[in-house]
Order: C-alpha cells, then sequence, then structure tokens
C-alpha cells in the first residue's frame, strides 16, 4: 500500500466527517423526536387524569345538590308540619315533588357537565396521542432524508476524489 499523500488523507478525513455528521445528525434527531414523543404521552396521560377527576367532581357535586334538595323537602314538610297543613295531597304534595324534580334536574345538569368537560380532556388526550405518532413519522422520515444527504455528500465528495486521481 502506498504512502498516502496530504490531499488523499484530506479527501479521507472529508469522507469520516460527512459520515460522522449525519451519524451524529441521526441520532440528535431519533433523540428529539424521543423526547417529544415522551411529552406527548405525558400530557396524554394528565388529560387522562384530568377527565377521571372531572367524573368524580361531578358525582361528588351531584351528590351534594341531592343532599341539599333533600334537605330542602324535608324543610318544606316540617313547615307545612308546623302549620297543621295536610302533607301529602294538594299543594303541598305538589310544591316537595317540584322541589325533587328542580333538585334532580340541577344534579343531572352538574353529572352532565361534568361528562362534558371529561370528554374534552379526552379528547385533548387523543390528539397527544396522536401528535406523538405524527412526531414518531417525521422523525423516521426525516432521519431518512438526513442518510440519503449524507449519503450522496459523500458519494460526491468520493467521485470528486475519482476524478481528480485522489482515490
Amino acid at each position: 500500500m502506498a504512502d498516502l499523500g496530504v490531499t488523499e488523507v484530506i479527501a479521507i478525513a472529508g469522507l469520516a466527517a460527512t459520515a460522522a455528521s449525519t451519524a451524529y445528525s441521526v441520532s440528535a434527531q431519533s433523540k428529539a423526536a424521543g423526547y417529544q414523543v415522551a411529552v406527548e404521552n405525558e400530557n396524554r396521560k394528565t388529560g387522562l387524569l384530568a377527565a377521571a377527576d372531572a367524573i368524580h367532581r361531578g358525582d361528588v357535586e351531584a351528590t351534594t345538590a341531592r343532599t341539599r334538595t333533600r334537605l330542602l323537602i324535608a324543610t318544606q314538610r316540617a313547615g307545612y308540619a308546623a302549620a297543621g297543613v295536610e302533607l301529602g295531597s294538594g299543594s303541598t304534595l305538589s310544591t316537595t315533588a317540584d322541589t325533587a324534580m328542580i333538585g334532580e334536574m340541577d344534579a343531572l345538569t352538574i353529572e352532565n357537565n361534568a361528562q362534558r368537560e371529561a370528554w374534552g380532556y379526552v379528547n385533548q388526550s387523543e390528539d397527544f396521542k396522536r401528535k406523538a405518532g405524527l412526531v414518531k413519522l417525521a422523525a423516521k422520515n426525516n432521519q431518512g432524508a438526513t442518510l440519503l444527504t449524507g449519503g450522496s455528500q459523500a458519494l460526491n465528495q468520493y467521485s470528486t476524489g475519482l476524478q481528480s486521481g485522489v482515490f
């Protein structure tokens, strides 16, 4: 094997630098994508926890509303009884029935609002999941493009070296 001249050493170093740069770039893209995927996955988990919390809060608030309604009905009945009004018929029955119906509507509205809030968090979580998938796909595409560009540059350098008699 003949001794390599300065020109040959520079050409080989250029090829090695192109290969190293390409490998570093692909590695950096992979790490950046991995980090972004981890962030999106954590955002998804947080959203799902927020959805569960919304449902729980809605259940607690609806139970509280129902308890308040029962207490209001008991207060109404006690007031009617203290006034000597018959409890089981007429306007007293109608009033307590209306109170029960309105109280239940309030409780159902609270539950419905909690379900809607949770639905928003779940949808947002699914968006994070889809975004993580897109990040992975984009990273693979970028890495492939980087490998092709680096390979093309190395081939061009080698071809130039062949043409100039370096190799």
